[in-house]
């Protein structure tokens, strides 16, 4: 495999563990730099089913309203 075809299949993975642990209601953290705003719905998903969310940022906790 091609260091391309890692990434991809990488990605993939990552994507599943996240929705198995919201459907299983498992505590996971994610590292983000909210680039794509994909995560933010799973961010808003995972709130609505009691998950706790938290910012570690400074500059995040300032804009926060913006997302939740």
């Amino acid at each position: 495999m091609t260091y391309k075809k890692y990434k991809v299949k990488a990605g993939k993975k990552f994507f599943e563990e996240l929705c198995l642990s919201l459907e299983g209601s498992n505590s996971f953290v994610i590292e983000t730099t909210l680039s794509g705003k994909y995560l933010i719905k799973v961010i808003k998903e995972a709130k609505d089913k009691g998950f706790l969310c938290q910012s570690c940022l400074p500059f995040f906790r300032n804009r926060r309203r913006e997302y939740f």
